[in-house]
């Protein structure tokens, strides 16, 4: 025993000294790095952390106090991260070297945003989204610009009217096979997550409408109907959309470890890709074969097929001057399954909560739809769509309190001055400013409804309402057009359905490296020359102005023009800073995490954003400040087709159902225990941000509205 003792208190006697040389080894290794990435941001304010956001380790670990911020910073913090150190903008620097700048100041980020060459998307870091092939995300240059024009069609008016009446007959397909068409007033339907019928509905919308397949509510999604496969393409699906964060995490040998939910992740992932490949040779076959068919429903089958998304994605990328291979079709097909599937159901979920918080919200949401709604409840997204603009306000305004990307990431390709506000102190007073502008500027709203509603039979309330959208576009036109020229905070979003995607020139330029002509003084580039650094103008519609020699920097440091260096007509854009600004020397290398959550929470675009007001997005609203699918040249394409189909889903739900929390109830007994509305919110929104923003679990229940009499009793809605 005697001996033990001695042996431990040598080995302790040594490994104090080895331990303390390996962490002083540690210390002194990382200590370079850091003061480089400090030098990076200018010691701007911000996180000091040992491991970096951007990282393998970030993207796993949660939050360490003094040690790490955790990955869901953005989510958990939304904008008082902001209001805590002063700025909009502000710096994470680790010890492994890495800077980072987190963004919510919507001007900056509309002008980073829509410069693809100072500010590109890091797509090294994505290629783990590569699980089936090369897509849109992952791409960049020549390979992103081609398969962007292959793609930006496939998001037509045609397809999204296909949507519409899809959604439409998923949710008819959901009332009858439930049985919930004939629940009498007042009866409900508890389900403990509403995710679990929002995600259902979601699978369905993109697996008929994207990819012009047959199922219905009443379909077994587990059941096996394809010969020579394992599971069903429903089970495949979800299960990939679940489990992609888990096979970016693990290294691929893992998958095969004796452990039944890896094993079953694993065969989901081949699974889905066998599925795909199928998919694409049936459809090429149909698309070579169509002009062969004779048979009348076949014919059928085509015309109907040829709205659905992947048949549009299919035959666009076999007929086009560049064409997209089956590995960059399959990979592009897996983007737009996961983020139809997942971001879309998730968004409804939040929806459906933030309305059961919000019965005024709800009520007048109610009163909206049946003042459109024909009695028969047939419509179609060409007559509807426009009306319906309280049910996407609200959509809308639930996608800024619930972003579902939380984290955009650009990377610094040059040297950078930013001009930024000294301070955000302000930002409540000017988000107020900025609401009472936009009240006392903004014209009527862009469909004004008629002052008594009009019930009408599907066929008289198409022609009506088309020309009620006709006339209220007219006027909205020129409305627009004065409110645009006096708002500082930009133009509303142009809502009729042929409305284009992002512009294919403003892309191509960026493509070819010319700076776009949203980039304005606030971002200055630079490139180094030697020991100084010289303005890159390229600002193209920019009014360009003499330089100045020497600019004194708000970090203290010194920016010297070189003298033999000429621009475009000698003449260079020079960063004014303006009193009430400061400027931020970013050098190059640095990553950019435009911050959704932050720029949703900002007082200065959203007076009390933590209410929920979807009067925010009636007429007029801020464009630059709602970014839940980004913005610039790589900017979500199917944006509209979530919210076609959004729209659908809540406006039909709401037509039948009151949406109502469930309390929390004691395990045991059985008892309702007393929640405040604050601890009801924090227990029903609580979120992870995986690929998207996730709900755990929200308690819903739905009250019949009437029944089949239509008459609705007064102790319906106690």
């Amino acid at each position: 025993m005697w001996t033990l003792i001695t042996s431990a208190s040598i080995y302790s006697l040594y490994a104090l000294p080895i331990i303390t040389l390996s962490a002083l080894g540690i210390y002194v290794r990382l200590l370079p790095l850091y003061k480089r990435a400090i030098k990076r941001v200018a010691n701007h304010v911000g996180f000091r952390s040992l491991i970096s956001p951007f990282s393998g380790a970030g993207f796993g670990t949660p939050r360490i106090r003094g040690i790490y911020q955790g990955f869901d910073m953005p989510w958990r913090e939304k904008h008082k991260v902001f209001e805590k150190w002063g700025s909009d903008v502000i710096t994470s620097v680790s010890w492994t070297g890495r800077s980072v700048i987190y963004l919510a100041d919507a001007d900056l980020i509309q002008k980073i945003n829509g410069n693809a060459r100072f500010f590109p998307k890091p797509v090294e870091e994505y290629t783990v989204l590569n699980f089936f092939g090369p897509n849109l995300v992952t791409a960049a240059g020549k390979a992103w610009r081609r398969q962007f024009n292959v793609s930006k069609d496939v998001f037509n008016s045609a397809g999204m009217g296909f949507l519409w009446t899809e959604t439409r007959n998923i949710f008819d397909s959901m009332m009858t096979t439930n049985g919930w068409n004939n629940l009498r007033a007042g009866e409900e339907i508890v389900t403990p997550h509403v995710v679990d019928i929002t995600l259902r509905i979601a699978l369905l919308a993109i697996a008929n409408a994207g990819f012009g397949m047959h199922m219905t509510w009443n379909d077994d999604p587990n059941a096996v109907t394809a010969s020579g496969h394992e599971i069903s393409f429903q089970s495949a699906l979800h299960t990939v959309a679940q489990n992609s964060i888990l096979k970016m995490s693990l290294p691929w040998f893992c998958y095969w470890l004796p452990i039944p939910h890896l094993w079953k992740v694993r065969t989901a992932f081949k699974e889905l890709e066998v599925y795909i490949k199928e998919m694409i040779d049936d459809r090429k076959a149909a698309i070579l074969g169509a002009s062969e068919r004779a048979d009348e429903d076949d014919r059928s089958v085509e015309e109907q097929e040829r709205y659905d998304l992947f048949h549009n994605l299919v035959k666009a990328s076999m007929t086009g001057e560049e064409p997209l291979s089956d590995a960059e079709l399959m990979g592009n097909i897996y983007i737009y399954l996961l983020a139809g599937h997942e971001t879309t159901a998730h968004s409804i979920a939040f929806t459906f909560g933030l309305l059961a918080m919000n019965p005024k919200a709800q009520e007048k949401l109610y009163q909206h739809v049946m003042e459109f709604m024909p009695e028969d409840g047939v419509t179609d997204y060409e007559a509807f769509y426009p009306l319906f603009d309280y049910v996407r306000a609200v959509y809308f305004e639930t996608l800024r309190m619930f972003p579902p990307v939380q984290q955009i990431p650009k990377i610094v390709a040059y040297d950078t001055v930013l001009i930024l506000p000294e301070t955000n102190a302000h930002n409540v007073e000017l988000g107020l400013a900025r609401e009472a502008q936009t009240q006392k500027l903004e014209g009527p709203s862009p469909i004004t409804p008629p002052s008594t509603p009009t019930r009408l039979s599907s066929s008289e309330s198409n022609s009506s309402v088309a020309s009620t959208r006709s006339s209220a576009s007219s006027s909205s036109s020129s409305s627009s057009s004065s409110t645009d020229s006096n708002l500082d905070s930009g133009s509303p979003l142009d809502m009729s359905p042929s409305s284009s995607t992002t512009s294919l020139s403003s892309v191509e330029e960026d493509e070819k490296d010319v700076c776009a002509a949203t980039f304005a003084e606030s971002v200055v580039p630079l490139t180094t020359i030697g020991d100084s650094s010289v303005v890159e103008a390229q600002a193209l519609s920019l009014p360009l102005v003499p330089a100045a020699d020497e600019i004194r920097l708000a970090s203290g440091a010194t920016w010297t023009r070189s003298t033999t260096t000429t621009s475009v007509n000698d003449r260079i854009p020079t960063p004014t800073v303006l009193p009430g600004q400061k400027s931020l020397l970013v050098e190059k290398d640095t990553i950019i995490f435009v911050d959704p959550p932050a720029v949703h929470y900002n007082p200065k675009y959203y007076p009390e954003p933590y209410e929920f007001r979807p009067e925010r997005f009636i007429g007029a609203y801020d464009e630059k400040a709602f970014i839940p699918f980004s913005s610039g040249t790589r900017v979500c394409l199917g944006r509209r087709f979530s919210e076609v189909e959004s729209v659908v889903v809540i406006a039909y739900m709401i037509r039948e159902f009151s949406i109502h929390p469930i309390p929390l109830r004691n395990e045991k007994t059985g008892d309702v225990i007393k929640e405040t509305r604050d601890e009801m919110m924090a227990r029903m929104f609580r979120a992870t941000p995986k690929i998207t923003l996730t709900p755990h679990e929200m308690p819903i229940m739905f009250r019949k509205r009437k029944d089949g009499s239509g008459v609705v009793p007064e102790d319906a809605f106690p």
